[in-house]
């Protein structure tokens, strides 16, 4: 279970920025909030997963997106130079994350804004999306951790592992030590094979993993667990459109995104073939044109 839910801990992005994003900072409740900005248009929030990850690896899809919309990255609290000093259980919740995200809107001025959120960072936009759901114009769920904890359950790394790989991943794990990161470092790549299907992506991701705040990464946890996070009932009423789009072999079980297509009133499923937990790196082609298409038609609609 320890795998389990650390592989849900660590959303990665191949990082080739083609736009160039200014930074700002956003104070709020005793934090200074990292926000980098790019584009012109309707605005997007890209919220990375993690939770203990910052937004470094989300310029790529960024730029890309920035190209007929506004898109906004921000380092979570408690990552990046989203830091404060002594941070604690009473900083670290979902409940402050989502206001941080609400101070971040109003700070910017945007009366409404789509959210697109990757992994955990799907979780999190739907917490958002329960108390602010006026907020929002359209959400993206890219490989979303879903509506409520079930996904502890559901993360496949092992049977996205061939058998060597596991062996692999088994035997640097053995070997790791606090004082000496080359099997570690190992360890981490194997990791990543998990979460792409082709495996030339796995040694970005293993030094994206390395950046993990696990401080972060446990209490966040913690809180999910503390506050038994459900949100399925709230989402029944959620009427704006939302784009569910999922690799066909994510380590997230396929049965995660079923769930939230069935459950949200205006929803759409995409999976994508040939592709694991990150569509524009596997999948490019056919991940884009997916979130293209909704963007296109949504601008249509208004």
């Amino acid at each position: 279970m320890r795998i389990a839910l650390l592989s849900l801990a660590f959303i990665f992005q191949f990082t080739v920025s083609a736009q160039s994003f200014t930074s700002q900072m956003v104070e709020h409740d005793g934090f200074k909030h990292h926000i980098r900005i790019a584009g012109e248009g309707s605005p997007i929030l890209l919220i990375n997963g993690g939770p203990g990850m910052n937004c470094n690896g989300f310029d790529h899809i960024g730029s890309i997106l920035a190209k007929n919309h506004t898109v906004i990255l921000y380092d979570q609290r408690g990552t990046g130079l989203s830091v404060s000093e002594d941070l604690d259980s009473s900083d670290l919740t979902m409940e402050a994350m989502v206001e941080d995200i609400e101070a971040i809107r109003k700070h910017l001025g945007y009366e409404k804004w789509i959210l697109m959120g990757q992994s955990f960072g799907g979780v999190l936009s739907y917490h958002y999306a329960v108390k602010y759901p006026e907020r929002i114009t359209a959400m993206i769920q890219s490989s979303s951790g879903g509506m409520d904890l079930e996904v502890r359950d559901k993360i496949l790394v092992n049977e996205r592992l061939t058998s060597d790989q596991r062996d692999s991943l088994t035997w640097f794990r053995e070997r790791m030590t606090s004082n000496d990161d080359r099997y570690a470092e190992k360890y981490r790549m194997y990791l990543g094979c998990a979460y792409v299907y082709n495996d030339e992506f796995a040694p970005i991701i293993g030094e994206r993993l390395a950046e993990a705040n696990l401080d972060v990464n446990r209490l966040i946890w913690a809180d999910l667990e503390r506050i038994e996070f459900d949100v399925k009932e709230e989402m029944l009423t959620f009427q704006q459109p939302v784009l569910i789009i999922q690799g066909e072999y994510d380590m997230i079980d396929i049965s995660i995104a079923e769930l939230q297509h069935e459950i949200l009133p205006d929803s759409r499923l995409v999976i994508v073939p040939e592709s694991g937990h990150y569509g524009w790196l596997d999948n490019p082609d056919v991940y884009l044109s997916s979130i293209d298409q909704f963007l296109d038609e949504l601008e249509e609609q208004q």
